[in-house]
């Protein structure tokens, strides 16, 4: 078991209802995306850049790698085990962290409700869903 779970459940962080189940930790059985990208010979490093064209010309080799982190058979795998997951706890509802894609495609596939943990505001997040160039011109003062 993982220190932080175990931490939470002996009250570490602060008291906790009597009534109150203890936390499970669920392992999904594939790799991280950073341990896929470490596969593919890849290290978190190199994804370090600064601005500029120059600099977005010198990423772009590197976005496929990262955008499909996953070998296909790893990726199912995760998908197969975030699904069994699901099953077995029954949430209301699920956070998934934005990266963790196949836990994202495992609450698809069951038509579960989920939401996204980001470190991106709402207008990163929502810009490409909105008309004409918003993306461009960004959000009126």
């Amino acid at each position: 078991m993982p220190e932080r779970v175990f931490e939470l459940n002996e009250s570490s962080y602060g008291p906790i209802p009597k009534e109150t189940k203890p936390v499970t930790f669920h392992c999904i059985r594939e790799p991280s995306m950073t341990e896929a990208l470490i596969r593919k010979g890849l290290e978190q490093s190199e994804f370090i850049h600064g601005p500029g064209v120059r600099e977005a010309l010198r990423m772009y080799p590197f976005m496929l790698k990262s955008v499909s982190a996953w070998e296909p058979d790893d990726y199912v795998h995760g998908v197969e085990t975030c699904v069994e997951i699901i099953k077995l706890v029954d949430p209301d509802f699920i956070v998934n962290e934005r990266l963790r894609v196949p836990a994202v495609d495992a609450c698809t596939l069951l038509s579960r409700k989920y939401v996204m943990l980001s470190p991106n505001t709402f207008k990163e997040t929502l810009a490409v869903a909105q008309p004409y160039p918003f993306g461009i011109w960004g959000i009126p003062a």
